[in-house]
């Protein structure tokens, strides 16, 4: 049987001390792994589709375009 527990009760079971101090992440910075490169990637092909949808709006804006 599983025990349910509130969302509050879990905040304070893991980030709040004896004192009621919050005691943030108890993860350190170098426990947070390697990046997903697929994730990654993906998300640099999407902004420099969105630098190039910009790049190609100023042009027309100037009157630059060719096509």
């Amino acid at each position: 049987m599983q025990i349910l527990i509130s969302s509050y009760k879990m905040y304070q079971l893991n980030y709040v001390d004896e004192n009621g101090t919050n005691t943030g992440d108890k993860r350190p910075m170098e426990d947070i792994g390697a990046p997903k490169w697929d994730i990654t990637l993906t998300l640099l092909l999407s902004w420099l589709i969105v630098y190039l949808c910009v790049l190609k709006g100023e042009f027309k804006r100037k009157g630059i375009d060719d096509t």
